[in-house]
């Protein structure tokens, strides 16, 4: 699928690429089902079924510790890697879902920030789930608790930092502060368990330290900018949005902080949830209908069906089911 797919996407003499449309008629399984959700426009016709599942290789014979500790690094490495794809390509058509709901996402952009850092998404995807089969519910309701972990854990760490200097966090201390406050903030969360790092406590730390940093100063810091310069003045207030709009055009810079400090608490948890959910689509299968594809932003349209889309909208169009 990788061949294929970088062979479409390779650029011309001119550095041109191909719009690349895909499209499930039947059924689209495994790289099958990345491949639809990666492509620039996806369509699901009706009947049409969608299956997710993690990365899965041949048996290779009897396995070491050794041997099987790296297999499983890798498999990990792979589903993150192919998670956090389909995460950025699904969150574009994310939006255009959400936006659709249009009293949950204006309740959404007018409720007040959270002691956590961001408000209540809870609304939102509540909204999106009765989109959805009843068998889904248990699937987004995970990953809203992932995305609120995210939050919680973060709140925390950035609490502890607070209590530094910018000059004692310079160098390997900085990340040494972190793994102390994710450490700190585990023992706490587990202290009425048996929880010890020597079973699995500590795979567990690792794996939260290797998360939050790359939420936060990592690969998803730039993915999370992107989407606060393309989506930032929908996420804003009446007031808010009438205040970016009196920032003059020149002055780039001030407009994007503005964007940051306002629009990017309420974009950064729909991120986050997106990824959650994205890891989940790698850990175990889940068989999407067209329709729950269409609302999590898996694909583009559904023909035949009363769904908005992309392609309708240029066209000038009313969807007719």
């Amino acid at each position: 699928m990788e061949t294929i797919r970088s062979l479409l996407q390779a650029p011309n003499p001119d550095g041109e690429k191909c719009r690349l449309i895909t499209a499930v008629t039947g059924f689209a399984a495994s790289a099958a089902a990345d491949f639809l959700a990666l492509g620039d426009y996806a369509i699901a016709y009706p009947h049409s079924y969608v299956v997710y599942h993690g990365t899965r290789r041949p048996s290779l014979g009897p396995l070491t510790v050794e041997g099987a500790s790296s297999l499983a690094s890798s498999l990990q490495q792979t589903n993150e890697f192919f998670a956090i794809r389909l995460a950025k390509r699904a969150f574009d058509r994310f939006v255009l879902r959400v936006l659709l709901l249009a009293s949950e996402f204006q309740q959404y952009t007018n409720s007040t920030v959270q002691s956590s850092g961001s408000p209540d998404i809870k609304p939102l995807i509540l909204a999106i789930g009765r989109k959805l089969g009843s068998d889904k519910a248990a699937l987004l309701q995970t990953a809203m608790l992932r995305q609120a972990a995210i939050n919680a854990l973060t709140q925390s760490v950035r609490e502890h930092l607070l209590k530094f200097q910018t000059e004692q966090l310079q160098g390997n201390r900085f990340e040494i502060e972190i793994w102390n406050a994710i450490l700190s903030y585990k023992a706490e969360l587990h202290a009425k368990e048996a929880w010890q790092l020597s079973n699995q406590g500590l795979a567990e730390v690792s794996n939260d330290f290797t998360l939050l940093h790359d939420f936060h100063f990592g690969r998803q810091t730039q993915a999370l900018d992107r989407l606060v310069n393309i989506y930032g003045k929908i996420f804003l207030a009446a007031s808010e949005l009438r205040t970016c709009d009196a920032i003059p055009a020149a002055e780039e810079e001030k407009r994007f902080e503005f964007l940051r400090d306002h629009a990017q608490p309420r974009i950064q948890p729909l991120w986050y949830f997106m990824v959650s959910l994205c890891r989940l689509l790698q850990n175990a299968d889940y068989t999407f209908e067209p329709d729950e594809a269409y609302w999590l932003g898996l694909v583009d349209e559904v023909p035949g069906s009363a769904l908005p889309n992309q392609r309708l909208f240029v066209e000038g169009q009313t969807p007719t089911s």
